[in-house]
C-alpha cells in the first residue's frame, strides 16, 4: 500500500501527462524547427512540458532505422578520453545496505525468495527524507580533473523511475525532495567550466511509473503463464511519450554532452521507441556517442561490456564500466585492490577500449574516504604514466604473456604486468626499434631481430618493487605505428577446438572460440574442470584466462594447467585467478589433451582459455 504523500505525486504525474497530449501540433513545429535550447540550470528559460512530448508513429517500421554514423573525429576523440567517473546517485544511498533500483522488490519484477519482503514501499518512500547538503559540484568535477580522469558519466534516472534532475513531465524527482535543487544541471555546469565532458546514463525501463505497463501480474504469476522474460514489461504508448520527452529534457537543458548511455530496455528495442529515440539524440545532440544497449545487439556507437574487459577491437568503440567497490550505488564495504582496478585499466586500454569507473556517493553528497583514496592512487599513477594509455591506441600487438601495448605516432608502450614470464618474442614488425626506455622501476633489455622472419627478443634484466603493477617500456620505432605492418602473431593452440567440462557442459566450448557468452560451472559443482583436445600431440609453453568475476566473490581461486600424458594428468602450470585476465608460463610440453582444473571454486565465468 502507498503512502498518501506517495499516492498524490502519481496523481499529479497523470494529470500532467493528460495536460500534454493538448499540445501535440506545438510539439510537432518545435520537433521541425529545432526548438531552442535552454542554459543549464536556468528555470525561466527551461522547456515546458508541452514542448517536450514526442510523438509516436506507431506505424513506422523501426527497423528500417539505422543510425548515422558520427564523423571519425568525434570517435577518436572520445577513445582519446579513455577514462570516466561514472557515478549512480539517489535516495537509496541513504540505505548502504541497499543497492540502487535492485532492491526495489516489487513483485511485478522481482520473483521473492523464501524470506525476502518487498521494499517497493519503504522503497519508493526514501525521497522524502533525501538532503545530500554537503553536494559539491565544483569539487566532484576537480576530483575527476586533478586525478587524470577525463569525463563523467551521471545517472539520470535509474530502474526505480527516480528522476536526478528536474524533470518538468515527473514529480518523483531531485527538486521534489528536501534537497530541492538539480544536481545535473549543477555538475553540467561545472564539466563545461572545467574542461571535462559530460556524458549522461537513462534507464528506460521504469519500475515506479504506473503508465510504465499495463501488465500488473507478480513475477510468479507471469512465469507460470510462460512468459520468458517477465522482469520486463511492455511499454505503454504514454510511457514512450514520456521516456522520450525526459531524452528530450537532458539533451536540451545540460548544454553539449558528448555519452548517453541507455541501459536495458524493455521487451525489445520496437518497444521503446528506440530508432526514433536515438535519431532525436543524434538531431540535438550531434557529437554525443550512443551506446548499443537501447538497441538491439550490435548497433549504436558503442558496446559496454559490465563488469567484464572486452577483447581487443579497434574497429567498434567499447567502454567497460566496473565498480570500484561492491555496489553501483554506494554501499558502505572496502574497494577494490589497486593492483586490480589498475590491470583493468591497462587491459581496457590495451584492448582500445575506454574505462568507466564508477564511485557512488554517500547519502550527503560526499565520496567515502576510503573510496576517494583509492581513485586518488589511480590519479597518482595516471600522473606519471597517464601519456601510456591517453590518447594512445591499443595494440598494435596482441595480448600476450607479458600484458598487452598501446601506441601513439612512432612509439609503442609495452605494460608488462607478468615479468616472471619474460623474456618474450615480439611480433615481426616491418619498422626497427632505435631507441627503449623503461618509463618505471626496473631494467629490459632488447636484442634486435636477425632475418627477415625473426622478431625482436625482450629480456627483463631486472625486475620492478613487488609493488610495482606494471612495467612499461617505450620502443621508439623509425616509422609511425599506425601504418606498420605486423606478421607471425602467434595463433592459440586450443581456440576452436572441443571442449568438456565438469557441467553445464553445453557451453564449455564457448571458452575455446571466443564467444561471449562463456561458461561457468553449477554451483554445486565442487571440483570444476574445462578439457580441450587439440585434435594432435602440440607443444605449448603458455596459458591465458580471461574471467568475469561475480559481483560477491574474488572469482575462482587458485587453479592448476594441466596435460595427458598416457592415462594421468601432469601438472604443468599453476596461478591464482583474482584478476579479470591471467596469463601464466608452463613447463613446456608436447600432448593432445589439456586441462584446467578450479582448485577453490568461486562465482565466476570462464570467457576464454587459449593455450600458446
Amino acid at each position: 500500500m502507498c503512502s498518501v504523500a506517495e499516492d498524490n505525486v502519481k496523481k499529479q504525474f497523470l494529470n500532467n501527462r493528460r495536460k500534454m497530449t493538448r499540445y501535440l501540433n506545438l510539439v510537432m513545429c518545435v520537433l521541425v524547427t529545432g526548438g531552442a535550447l535552454a542554459v543549464a540550470g536556468t528555470e525561466d528559460q527551461a522547456p515546458r512540458a508541452e514542448e517536450l512530448q514526442t510523438k509516436t508513429d506507431k506505424k513506422q517500421d523501426e527497423k528500417s532505422y539505422k543510425l548515422p554514423p558520427l564523423d571519425r573525429a568525434t570517435v577518436e576523440h572520445w577513445k582519446d578520453l579513455r577514462l570516466g567517473l561514472f557515478i549512480h546517485w539517489g535516495p537509496v544511498s541513504q540505505r548502504p545496505e541497499w543497492e540502487i533500483s535492485w532492491s526495489r522488490k516489487d513483485q511485478r519484477f522481482f520473483e521473492l525468495k523464501p524470506g525476502e519482503k518487498a521494499n517497493v514501499v519503504e522503497y519508493d518512500n526514501l525521497w522524502k527524507t533525501f538532503n545530500p547538503v554537503k553536494f559539491d559540484a565544483a569539487r566532484w568535477v576537480e576530483m575527476v580533473k586533478q586525478n587524470g580522469f577525463s569525463y563523467i558519466v551521471f545517472i539520470s534516472k535509474h530502474h526505480d523511475g527516480f528522476s536526478m534532475f528536474d524533470t518538468a513531465l515527473s514529480d518523483y524527482k531531485i527538486t521534489k525532495t528536501p534537497f530541492g535543487r538539480d544536481p545535473l544541471a549543477e555538475l553540467a555546469n561545472e564539466c563545461h567550466k572545467q574542461g571535462v565532458g559530460l556524458g549522461i546514463y537513462y534507464s528506460p525501463m521504469d519500475w515506479w511509473n504506473p503508465i510504465q505497463t499495463t501488465d500488473q501480474r507478480s513475477c510468479a504469476e507471469k512465469k507460470a503463464a510462460g512468459v520468458k522474460n517477465p522482469m520486463y514489461t511492455p511499454a505503454t504508448g504514454k510511457y514512450r511519450e514520456f521516456l522520450h520527452g525526459q531524452v528530450r529534457e537532458l539533451c536540451t537543458r545540460y548544454g553539449e554532452v558528448m555519452e548517453l548511455w541507455f541501459d536495458g530496455g524493455s521487451t525489445s528495442s520496437d518497444d521503446n521507441g528506440a530508432d526514433k529515440l536515438v535519431s532525436m539524440v543524434r538531431q540535438l545532440q550531434p557529437k554525443a556517442m550512443i551506446n548499443g544497449r537501447a538497441y538491439d545487439k550490435g548497433r549504436g556507437d558503442f558496446e559496454t561490456p559490465e563488469r567484464r574487459i572486452g577483447r581487443y577491437n579497434a574497429k567498434r568503440p567499447w567502454e567497460m564500466c566496473e565498480t570500484i567497490a561492491a555496489g553501483w550505488s554506494y554501499r558502505n564495504d572496502v574497494p577494490k585492490e589497486f593492483r586490480r582496478l589498475l590491470q583493468d585499466l591497462v587491459w581496457c586500454a590495451t584492448g582500445d577500449g575506454n574505462f568507466l569507473l564508477n564511485m557512488g556517493p554517500m547519502a550527503d553528497g560526499t565520496f567515502d574516504p576510503r573510496h576517494v583514496a583509492r581513485f586518488e592512487e589511480l590519479g597518482a599513477w595516471l600522473k606519471k604514466y597517464g601519456q601510456t594509455v591517453k590518447g594512445t591506441r591499443g595494440g598494435p600487438f596482441p595480448a600476450a604473456s607479458y600484458g598487452g601495448s598501446t601506441w601513439r605516432e612512432n612509439h609503442i608502450y609495452l605494460h608488462v604486468m607478468f615479468p616472471d614470464n619474460g623474456p618474450f618474442i615480439l611480433p615481426v614488425i616491418d619498422r626497427k626499434i632505435v631507441k627503449l626506455t623503461c618509463l618505471t622501476q626496473g631494467k629490459a633489455s632488447l636484442r634486435q631481430a636477425v632475418g627477415p622472419d625473426r622478431g625482436a627478443v625482450i629480456s627483463i634484466d631486472e625486475k620492478g618493487p613487488a609493488e610495482q603493477i606494471d612495467m612499461i617500456l617505450d620502443l621508439e620505432l623509425d616509422g609511425s605505428a599506425e601504418s606498420m605492418k605486423i606478421s607471425q602473431i602467434p595463433q592459440s593452440i586450443s581456440f576452436g577446438k572441443p571442449c568438456a567440462a565438469s557441467s553445464n557442459s553445453g557451453n564449455a566450448s564457448n571458452v575455446c572460440n571466443g564467444k561471449d557468452q562463456g561458461w561457468s560451472p553449477d554451483k554445486t559443482d565442487r571440483e570444476p574442470w574445462l578439457k580441450v583436445d587439440a585434435g594432435k600431440p602440440v607443444r605449448l609453453s603458455c596459458a591465458y584466462l580471461s574471467i568475469d568475476i561475480g559481483h560477491k566473490s574474488g572469482g575462482p581461486g587458485d587453479f592448476e594447467v594441466q596435460a595427458k600424458a598416457g592415462d594421468q594428468w601432469q601438472v604443468i602450470g599453476k596461478g591464482s585467478a583474482i584478476y579479470e585476465r591471467t596469463w601464466i608460463r608452463l613447463a613446456p610440453v608436447t600432448a593432445q589433451a589439456f586441462q584446467l582444473r578450479i582448485v577453490k571454486p568461486g562465482e565466476f565465468t570462464i570467457h576464454e582459455f587459449q593455450l600458446y
